[in-house]
């Protein structure tokens, strides 16, 4: 939700009657769902990516943000932590009012990171919620898929398949369903995309001229994200018949 900013909590008079409070106004922005899976997302920031200088004890979620200084190598103008937790919401920037070649920063967004840590560690513990709380009725963000080397994949000659001769192709991927596998036939110095399967370890090339036998290669990749691995080793046929 968005939520009007204010600054004044609650007004008392001398003798202690409350006089006054803000009327908050709340905007619903993202849906749950959406919500818990950018909480997630940037969970993983903090534990194992750009922020993880603010990780530490209590749950936070959170994401760096650099601006680079082109003039000096490696230099950056602005380095960014904004960060929240189950209580709290915070934004950290770290730069010089005017960047120049003798005024600008090293490091980047670390430095906000851990002054962010610094300032939730020194804090109250009421900031140091253990964990955030999923919402009912909420799907838990599934893991990325990971691309997975491949370096043992074998072709065999198989009877079988919708024609008589077929070639096997079988190698070790990953448990992980959601991962593809492209299946490129190789021919020289030309390889030829020939099919594409989805969670599994083995793949039946039916269109085979015996007299004319290709190599084979396979090449992992995440069809969510679009993301190939490295293709794996070349094989070629092996000639002792298997039945499929």
């Amino acid at each position: 939700k968005e939520v009007n900013p204010y600054f004044i909590e609650e007004i008392y008079d001398r003798n202690g009657n409350k006089l006054e409070k803000p009327t908050v106004e709340e905007e619903k922005i993202f849906s749950p769902q959406t919500a818990w899976s950018m909480t997630r997302m940037l969970e993983s920031v903090v534990k194992e990516g750009t922020g993880q200088q603010a990780n530490g004890v209590g749950a936070l979620a959170g994401k760096t943000g650099t601006t680079s200084y082109t003039t000096v190598d490696d230099a950056a103008m602005d380095a960014w932590f904004v960060g929240y937790t189950p209580e709290v919401v915070g934004a950290l920037w770290m730069g010089y009012d005017v960047t120049s070649e003798d005024r600008y920063l090293r490091g980047g967004s670390s430095y906000p990171a851990a002054l962010f840590r610094a300032i939730l560690d020194e804090g109250p513990q009421s900031l140091q919620a253990s964990a955030f709380q999923k919402p009912n009725g909420v799907e838990e963000l599934l893991p990325p898929v990971r691309l997975v080397t491949v370096d043992d994949l074998t072709a065999t000659l198989t009877m079988g398949g919708s024609r008589l001769m077929s070639i096997k192709l079988e190698w070790s991927g990953s448990e992980d369903e959601r991962l593809n596998y492209d299946i490129y036939e190789i021919n020289g110095d030309r390889r030829k995309k020939v099919g594409t399967i989805a969670g599994e370890e083995e793949y039946l090339v039916s269109s085979v001229n015996v007299f004319s036998l290709k190599e084979y290669q396979v090449v992992p990749h995440d069809p969510l994200t679009g993301q190939e691995g490295e293709p794996s080793n070349i094989a070629d046929v092996n000639f002792r018949l298997g039945f499929n």
